[in-house]
């Protein structure tokens, strides 16, 4: 595929232009990706020979990836819901099962409780280099975005009036990373993406 491929908006990008002047573990993990290898962020790092896991509940997508990945032996694909509160199903117990360990890349885009999962990766132990988090819609008017918000357990997930998908804000994910020693570097409408802090300090 073609390098100039940017999902979602310009995601995949940013992803390589930070990992290319870091000194990254190279193996990658998408989680809630999407239908194609062309609709996830870690895209260029499959090309790039990175070791790549992708984590995907929705047999369909998962079968097409696996489709579009087929004669690429440093690709996984796994279609399972990652579920935190399971020592199987956690993306710790995932990664445990398919022989992958300290990814240098984290990327969760489950359009809803994807705050709960990050805090739950930290838990584990798991801390990568770089990180993208995906947020609730800066485009939506309905929301307040200037204060911390994270919806309820049972709001979180659903849709509001105007269709966007509930959860936690912008603020509220950026406060959560930093709380863990994470930084954020770059920001759109919907992901933000995170680095240590000791990359920003010390450049390690």
């Amino acid at each position: 595929f073609p390098v100039t491929i940017g999902w979602q908006f310009g995601e995949a990008g940013v992803i390589q232009a930070i990992t290319s002047k870091l000194d990254c573990n190279k193996v990658a993990i998408e989680y809630g990706g999407g239908e194609s290898i062309t609709k996830t962020v870690i895209q260029r790092l499959v090309w790039q020979g990175w070791k790549c896991l992708f984590i995907e509940s929705d047999a369909e997508r998962c079968e097409q990836i696996r489709f579009e990945v087929k004669n690429k032996d440093n690709v996984i694909v796994v279609n399972k819901k990652v579920d935190p509160s399971s020592p199987d199903d956690s993306l710790a117990g995932i990664m445990r099962a398919n022989s992958i360990e300290n990814p240098g890349v984290v990327i969760i885009d489950i359009d809803s409780a994807d705050i709960h999962h990050m805090n739950a990766m930290f838990k584990d132990g798991i801390r990568p280099d770089v990180l993208c988090v995906e947020h609730h819609d800066t485009v939506d008017t309905s929301t307040d975005h200037s204060v911390e918000i994270i919806p309820s357990e049972d709001e979180i997930g659903t849709r509001n009036d105007l269709g966007f998908s509930k959860q936690a804000n912008s603020i509220a994910v950026a406060k959560a990373a930093w709380g863990h020693g994470y930084i954020r570097v770059w920001a759109n409408r919907i992901n933000s993406i995170f680095v240590k802090q000791s990359f920003i300090v010390t450049g390690k």
